[in-house]
């Protein structure tokens, strides 16, 4: 049983050897399996990288590079239909595989040599155990991998499966919702998904940039798409409703700016501006929680908790519309 670890990278360099330097010490054989590097897009800097340390290790590397940027999705179909391996293995450029990751995989496998099964591994997000964690909120965003169902950052698929169901879906051109799509597409067709517990990556945090949170938004338009493909699914397992929260405060907003133009009485007016402060006193609450209390973070979830359900349902919306289904 031959294994194929397949990376989609695309100018992350320092990442990528991280995480190759992190699979070169590993406890199985070399000779046991490969590490396919797809590329999501040319990426000069990243191949001769590749190159130089593929010059320093002996392990079995192969780079690919798509013609453009296509998403990640695209990269890692690219990369499990040229590898070599009976299982395929699938994490992330800014992961760290435990020592015993790939051999904790083909223990699994060979315990269900004759089952058409697929494996989700254990993502750890390590963070500071100090006072509130010192967390932020782009922290508490990653760490919610650890509690994730199923994710490219660390999951093996058989060769033969991912050919039944044609892969990734690569309409889903941002790392959001593909993998989910992927789970669902396997489990209709009768592939079991469990839990391999001692397959381990580590998935360390990253210095985000100031109000990453709002780039973020964007992901949303993907989930209209996974809404299309598997209702009932994403009603059970992703959002078993529509986020009216974000939907109370842009109808809030929307009537303070009407109200302010002097239109209605100054009682009523009062009325809607109240209205809108305790809604978003409460998204900003859930928010704030959790996070390490600077003035720093503090600031920032201010100014963009005032966006943020504005462009979650904005992306939401253009979702609905790009992928003609009705989704609130």
């Amino acid at each position: 049983m031959f294994i194929s670890v397949v990376i989609a990278t695309y100018k992350r360099p320092q990442l990528l050897v991280r995480c190759l330097t992190a699979l070169q010490l590993q406890t199985m054989p070399a000779s046991l399996f490969e590490v396919m590097i797809v590329s999501d897009g040319p990426d000069p800097v990243t191949c001769n990288a590749i190159k130089t340390f593929c010059s320093q290790n002996r392990m079995q590397v192969r780079y690919l590079a798509l013609p453009c940027h296509t998403g990640p999705a695209a990269a890692r179909n690219r990369g499990w239909q040229a590898a070599e391996g009976d299982i395929i293995i699938f994490t992330d450029d800014d992961c760290k595989p435990a020592p015993d990751f790939l051999k904790a995989y083909y223990s699994y496998y060979t315990d269900h040599c004759s089952t058409s099964v697929a494996f989700s591994g254990r993502t750890i997000v390590p963070v500071p155990t100090t006072p509130y964690g010192q967390l932020t909120d782009a922290a508490i965003n990653l760490k919610g991998l650890e509690q994730a169902r199923f994710i490219t950052a660390n999951c093996a698929v058989r060769r033969v499966d991912l050919m039944k169901v044609g892969g990734l879906d690569s309409t889903y051109t941002m790392a959001w919702r593909e993998d989910s799509d992927l789970e669902f597409t396997l489990r209709s067709r009768g592939t079991d998904i469990k839990k391999a517990h001692s397959a381990v990556v580590y998935h360390p945090l990253r210095k985000a940039k100031w109000g990453s949170s709002l780039h973020e938004q964007k992901k949303s338009m993907f989930n209209a798409l996974l809404f299309k493909k598997f209702p009932k699914q994403y009603k059970r397992e992703i959002q078993s409703a529509p986020p009216f929260i974000y939907y109370s405060y842009l109808l809030a907003s929307i009537s303070v700016i009407i109200s302010l133009m002097g239109v209605v009485p100054l009682p009523v007016q009062m009325g809607l501006i109240l209205f809108w402060w305790a809604i978003f006193g409460y998204i900003f609450t859930v928010r704030w929680l959790p996070v390490h209390k600077t003035w720093a973070n503090s600031a920032e979830l201010l100014a963009t908790s005032l966006f943020i359900p504005i462009l979650s349902i904005y992306w939401r919306i253009r979702g609905a519309l790009r992928f003609k289904v009705f989704f609130l």
